[in-house]
């Protein structure tokens, strides 16, 4: 799918809500209420699939003997759907053991065995057991989620009433002053003023890559959506929009509802495959009798309970 840009988005939004093809100045309140709500709308998104645009796989670095776990990078999670991970490879990359993911609160139950298993807790990946003095040589690598990029807001305009209240007088240029009649009651004109010295707005996250970017207002109004699929974003912030308007309401459900349409059928197409995977193989040591002499219990296991510790 096409990539599509902050300003075209905020037009899209416009256009589902109101049939008309509108457009918002970028420095006015709307246009930066709704890059808020896309905002938003990227943060949900994320959170009801897996999608694909946001998985990657990273290496967590060298393993060392008796660790027990290691630390994510805030900005990533761990991803746990189906065959997912973590992976201990050599130097030449070959994969040497697969650490498979248990729920939390049932990892202490594997301390004894052989087999490794992990689980998560926020951006920590714990080990089932201290690595041995093997597996301490290995690197480890993980199937991660990073969170969506956050769309920079532009500047605000400063309102020529505001700038008279402050009871200094400003010189102003009346180039620079706009007249702008109020969407939601055409008898209202508002006036602003453009301040080309205000910075933007940027969001502020520790381990984003745009906090350090100094960007132009038009850099900003042409920032891509972080998604594959752009229109699931627009019809999301559409409806959360819609929402916070008495007027508009009464379309939240017909909004919701055309989202979730999309919804299923982009996840439809973000999970299609052509194979089925095998599954994980495991021993069974069926006996030639029910007592061989090498076991202090009669009846095989399926799994690795039959190399537990019990001493």
């Amino acid at each position: 799918m096409a990539e599509m840009t902050l300003d075209e988005a905020v037009g899209e939004v416009l256009n589902h809500l109101t049939g008309s093809d509108l457009h918002y100045i970028a420095e006015l309140d709307r246009y930066r209420a709704i890059t808020r709500t896309l905002n938003r709308a990227l943060r949900l998104v994320a959170t009801e699939h897996e999608w694909s645009c946001y998985s990657s796989l990273v290496e967590l670095g060298s393993l060392a003997p008796g660790q027990t776990e290691i630390q994510l990078s805030r900005s990533k999670r761990p991803r746990l759907i189906t065959d997912d991970s973590v992976r201990l490879v050599d130097d030449q990359g070959f994969i040497k053991m697969w650490a498979y993911y248990l729920p939390r609160e049932s990892l202490h139950k594997y301390q004894g065995r052989t087999g490794l298993w992990v689980s998560s807790t926020e951006n920590k990946v714990e080990f089932s057991r201290p690595l041995t003095a093997t597996e301490g040589t290995l690197r480890a690598m993980a199937p991660v989620m990073r969170e969506p990029r956050q769309l920079m807001i532009p500047a605000s305009f400063d309102s020529v009433d505001a700038r008279d209240e402050d009871g200094q007088e400003d010189p102003l240029v009346l180039e620079k002053i706009l007249q702008l009649r109020n969407f939601h009651n055409p008898d209202i004109v508002e006036e602003w003023v453009i301040d080309e010295s205000a910075t933007p707005y940027i969001y502020t996250s520790p381990e984003s890559s745009l906090a350090a970017l100094a960007l132009t207002p038009e850099q900003i109004r042409l920032q891509k959506i972080d998604h594959s699929f752009p229109d699931l974003i627009i019809m999301k912030a559409a409806a959360l929009y819609a929402g916070t308007d008495p007027v508009m309401q009464p379309r939240v459900m017909t909004l919701d509802q055309q989202y979730k349409n999309l919804f299923y059928a982009l996840t439809e197409r973000d999970t299609n495959h052509t194979d089925e995977p095998y599954r994980n193989d495991f021993v069974v040591p069926i006996q030639g009798s029910l007592r061989d002499g090498h076991r202090n219990h009669a009846h095989p296991h399926a799994d690795e309970r039959r190399y537990y510790n019990y001493h």
